[in-house]
């Protein structure tokens, strides 16, 4: 890989970390404004994550894809009830779009023998 392919992936994965980062936040706080049960969910996970970081690596793991699945869960069945608003489908199709520029820089990664 020369650098001006890595630098390439660099801004990439800065784009995609971006857009992950503000359409997630976007859909958790619509989802907190709309039906806070999933708010609530959300927040307190991402709070019980940060607690197992600090008390067993093991647990934190197993807790973090637990977590995960269950935000991602909540989150994808707020965006299916509320689908037609442009504040819930704008973000959800940021969030896709980054996911698959986030496997592709990953694809590209590993197969250059960097990760």
């Amino acid at each position: 890989m020369t650098d001006s392919e890595f630098q390439i992936m660099s801004w990439v994965l800065a784009l995609v970390v971006c857009g992950l980062s503000a359409s997630w936040l976007v859909l958790v706080m619509q989802a907190f404004f709309h039906d806070k049960r999933i708010g609530f969910a959300c927040a307190f996970g991402g709070a019980a994550a940060a607690f197992a970081m600090a008390v067993s690596e093991t647990l934190s793991h197993a807790l973090l894809w637990t977590l995960l699945a269950v935000n991602l869960l909540l989150i994808g069945w707020f965006v299916v009830r509320q689908v037609r608003r442009p504040i819930v489908y704008v973000p959800a199709i940021i969030l896709v779009v980054s996911l698959i520029g986030a496997w592709w820089v990953w694809r590209q990664l590993s197969q250059s023998g960097l990760i």
